[in-house]
């Protein structure tokens, strides 16, 4: 092993570096850590590269890892390890936590923000993967709901009952387009969205499609057009097997 300061070269003066050798004899010592005169550190071989943060760790193969261990068993709920983000006024903005579910080989992942000095959960991804979003009440989502968060599958829930409006948002320029899509396929398959509702900020209108194909269209003005693009009258509907309109049940 070998320390040394100060004497790397001349861009490096100020610098301290650590060495160790995974086999015997001097010659085959490999640099491990590596303390620039700014105060940044770097983990791994710097000989060849310069730490560009106050934390760069520098590996190959995927070693470049960072990795938090809890030492003792954790209850439910209990975090095995935290990351926080801090104002230099000592006070506590965010945190990025892994804890325990139900046992020792399950965990879900939460995220929280400050408001007022005090964090509140904002984001989890429970352990089956399904992703709940809090918004802005001390208050955490629901993590388990029917047919999004069970075996096989998969989901996004926004809000919890403390909540008074939540939604979700697709932006896009004047001329684009917004899509939720349905789908059993992916890449450039047809069946990637099979089932879609789409709007058109470019005409402003939205349409609704099964099986890749549009079924209905509302206009701009509120025209609803069904199996046609026929957008003369408010209301048409063109299907082959007829066409029933019934009112109070009648």
């Amino acid at each position: 092993a070998k320390i040394v300061g100060d004497g790397r070269d001349q861009s490096g003066y100020g610098d301290i570096d650590f060495y160790t050798s995974p086999t015997n004899g001097a010659s085959n010592l490999t640099q491990r850590m590596s303390i620039r005169a700014d105060g940044k550190i770097g983990i791994g071989d710097f000989t060849s590269a310069t730490p560009d943060s106050m934390l760069h760790i520098n590996g190959i193969s995927a070693t470049a890892q960072i990795r938090l261990q809890r030492t003792n068993a954790a209850a439910n709920t209990n975090d095995y390890g935290r990351i926080y983000f801090e104002s230099n006024s000592n006070v506590l903005t965010g945190e990025l936590s892994v804890a325990r579910y139900s046992a020792e080989n399950d965990g879900y992942m939460h995220f929280k923000t400050a408001t007022g000095g005090t964090l509140y959960e904002r984001l989890r991804i429970t352990s089956t993967g399904a992703v709940t979003i809090s918004g802005n009440r001390n208050q955490i989502a629901p993590t388990t709901y029917d047919d999004i968060t069970g075996t096989n599958q998969a989901g996004l829930l926004i809000g919890s009952s403390g909540l008074t409006d939540a939604g979700i948002v697709l932006r896009t320029g004047a001329s684009g387009t917004g899509r939720i899509y349905f789908g059993d396929n992916s890449g450039s398959d047809a069946g990637r969205k099979s089932g879609q509702v789409s709007y058109y900020h470019n005409g402003d209108f939205m349409i609704f499609a099964t099986a890749d194909t549009e079924r209905v269209r509302i206009t701009s003005t509120g025209v609803v057009s069904v199996n046609t693009a026929n957008l003369s009258n408010a209301f048409e509907v063109n299907y082959g097997g007829g066409f029933v309109l019934m009112m109070d049940g009648a």
